[in-house]
């Protein structure tokens, strides 16, 4: 096909045109893009300098105008966005905060931020038959019961009522140092432990529960919140085995003797009283008098002249 000149000049009209309209385009873009990034945008900013993993409170941000050119990508814009929150990396004063920077206090962060105010996460090794094995999950309501050894004698009480758990886990420890040394790390042992939030003084409780005896979790019902006044059992008189104590004797000092002989003890016994004895009366003149005197089973009688 041969181009006459008139579709030659056609052809670069059309071109030319097209190069015009795309290229005002492209202006016109770039100058609404110019615009936007020198206009004034409202994000938070700190007012200090704030170390990472930290709570940021209330006076530690605020919010302020600032052209979009100087900001980073996904500035937070409101103060609700990140007061209470955790920020992930230390922040200078009058920084921007990005979103990424910052993080809900939960768990996963560490255990730190899922301790309630004013409590202790102590975490404490655990018979290895725990009786709700495999129930219990992170936030239920347990009650913590030990097992002690007392003048040969099993002791179970009650130490602890209506606490938190935390976190529940095996942690991996070693084997004895019986095995090879080749083998040591081929075959980790469990412990069941147990990460409890309880008050400074109910965590002395619990630490002294564990290092004198086993400890054991019972679940409670979710809105069970009640503490019962437990006083622990013995194994005795579990089964009923607990012996009567011995009658008791008093024992009564004799006399005595001398200064150098030690003193002996005897068992006194309630006196006997004897039988009464009937005295059998006799008529007698009056002017006479009598006089009788009795000596053990044998009774005399003395007539006395009252002249």
């Amino acid at each position: 096909m041969t181009l006459t000149r008139r579709s030659i000049i056609l052809i670069s009209l059309c071109a030319g045109l097209l190069a015009a309209l795309l290229t005002y385009r492209f202006l016109a873009r770039e100058r609404t893009r110019a615009a936007r990034m020198t206009q004034p945008i409202s994000v938070v900013v700190t007012t200090r300098p704030i170390a990472a993993r930290t709570v940021i409170e209330p006076t530690a941000v605020r919010e302020q105008a600032r052209p979009a050119a100087t900001l980073p990508a996904n500035c937070a814009t409101s103060v609700h966005e990140v007061i209470g929150q955790v920020a992930m990396s230390s922040l200078m004063a009058n920084e921007p905060v990005p979103r990424k920077a910052v993080a809900p206090p939960t768990a996963s962060l560490g255990l730190a931020y899922a301790v309630p105010d004013g409590k202790r996460a102590v975490a404490v090794a655990l018979d290895p038959i725990i009786g709700v094995a495999g129930f219990l999950k992170p936030g239920d309501r347990v009650d913590v019961a030990a097992t002690f050894t007392v003048d040969k004698l099993k002791v179970t009480k009650t130490v602890l009522q209506d606490v938190t758990l935390l976190a529940i886990g095996p942690e991996i420890r070693p084997e004895d140092e019986k095995r090879p040394a080749a083998n040591k790390t081929a075959r980790p042992k469990e412990q069941a432990n147990a990460t409890l939030a309880v008050t400074p003084e109910q965590a002395e409780k619990l630490i002294l529960a564990e290092s004198g005896g086993k400890l054991r979790l019972t679940l409670r019902p979710a809105e069970d919140r009640t503490v019962l006044a437990l006083t622990g059992i013995r194994s005795d008189a579990l089964i009923g085995t607990r012996l009567s104590g011995p009658a008791r004797t008093t024992l009564t000092p004799p006399p005595r003797l001398s200064s150098s002989a030690p003193p002996a003890y005897r068992i006194s016994s309630p006196p006997t009283q004897a039988p009464p004895r009937s005295v059998r009366s006799t008529p007698r003149p009056h002017d006479a008098l009598s006089v009788e005197t009795i000596r053990g089973t044998q009774k005399t009688t003395v007539e006395v002249n009252a002249n």
